[in-house]
């Protein structure tokens, strides 16, 4: 009998559920390293996700500060370009009143010219009826002194009295010819040409 137990014993299977079931200890790791590998999946997308808004972020603080310093810098573009349009306006103005006063100065050596030229053109002509009528003069004189002459010669010619008185008074009156009625009538045709003249 207890050789037939022992027997029963060893051929008899022991019961599994006295012992826990085996764990697929390959499964269990698999899906720890799938969860492991989604946490890390999620972890980068966070981080990927942190990392873009922070870039935008910056790149946003970044661009607004650049623009701040663009409009800084085009302010004071804008200030000294007015300036310059300022001292522009101011040399213009000036050049404007100098023009001007050019123009009036030139305006008044026009007139001056003007007026000098009809002086000049009043003094010619007085001049060259002065010489014209000092030429006549000397004419008269040179033929004044001719019958002078001739008159010196007559009288210290002649043989008797009556034709001495003859030819004296004959001289005479040519003389007075020459020396007042031409001389007279010659300024007195002088003026009035200079008269014409200078009303022309």
């Amino acid at each position: 009998f207890f050789f037939f137990l022992k027997k029963k014993k060893k051929k008899k299977k022991t019961p599994q559920f006295f012992f826990p079931p085996k764990l697929n200890k390959t499964a269990s790791y698999k899906d720890l390293q799938k969860d492991h590998e989604q946490q890390l999946d999620n972890l980068r997308l966070e981080l990927l996700l942190k990392f873009q808004q922070d870039n935008s972020s910056q790149t946003h603080s970044n661009t607004n500060a650049t623009l701040e310093t663009d409009n800084a810098q085009l302010r004071q573009e804008n200030q000294r370009l007015e300036q310059s349009n300022k001292a522009l306006e101011r040399k213009l103005d000036d050049l404007d009143q100098r023009v001007a006063h050019l123009q009036n100065e030139n305006e008044r050596l026009l007139q001056d010219n003007a007026r000098s030229r009809r002086g000049q053109h009043d003094d010619s002509f007085s001049l060259e009826a002065d010489e014209n009528l000092q030429m006549k003069i000397n004419q008269l004189q040179q033929e004044n002194e001719k019958l002078n002459q001739q008159l010196a010669l007559l009288n210290s010619n002649s043989n008797s009295s009556s034709s001495y008185h003859s030819s004296q008074s004959n001289i005479m009156s040519k003389k007075s010819h020459f020396t007042d009625n031409d001389i007279n009538d010659k300024t007195e045709n002088m003026d009035e040409e200079r008269k014409e003249k200078g009303s022309m």
